[in-house]
């Protein structure tokens, strides 16, 4: 039986809104503190959420022209799947993917991701500069990521 042809549509794309995706989240963290060879540098790191089950965190280190995007997708009882792609000078793109072990509740959960990226991030840094690079997460910006994931369910 012949498949129904897809249909694109020209114009602007309707808003996901509230639906089935639930409501998205944005959110700014404190940026990681990024030290590269001993040497401050600056940089900006935000996490997402659409719907329950996806979660997004982007950092950016201009000094490096580095960027960061991970992706975890996954339910809260389950593993996630993580993807990494960094973007580096000279139209540098990596991509990698990785199982990332089931947390115990929410609060874990959103953690994990965020320390996830963290280390994607010093790996990527060091991958770029061959130097000893610190990446610090603020405690603040864990319980941050938390609200991206959304509250805990009412049995948790």
């Amino acid at each position: 039986m012949p498949r129904a042809p897809t249909v694109i549509r020209r114009g602007r794309a309707p808003s996901p809104g509230t639906g089935s995706l639930g409501a998205r989240v944005r959110i700014e963290l404190e940026s990681f503190h990024v030290e590269i060879a001993g040497a401050a540098v600056g940089s900006s790191t935000t996490i997402g959420s659409v719907g329950g089950y996806v979660v997004v965190v982007a950092t950016t280190v201009p000094d490096q022209v580095l960027g960061l995007t991970s992706c975890y997708l996954g339910q809260l009882d389950g593993a996630i799947a993580a993807s990494h792609l960094r973007l580096g000078p000279d139209g540098d793109e990596r991509l990698s993917a990785q199982v990332l072990p089931r947390a115990a509740h929410v609060g874990e959960h959103a953690r994990a991701c965020l320390l996830d990226h963290a280390a994607e991030l010093q790996q990527a840094l060091v991958d770029l500069t061959g130097e000893q690079v610190l990446v610090d997460v603020a405690a603040g910006a864990l319980e941050r990521a938390v609200e991206a994931w959304g509250p805990a369910a009412p049995d948790a």
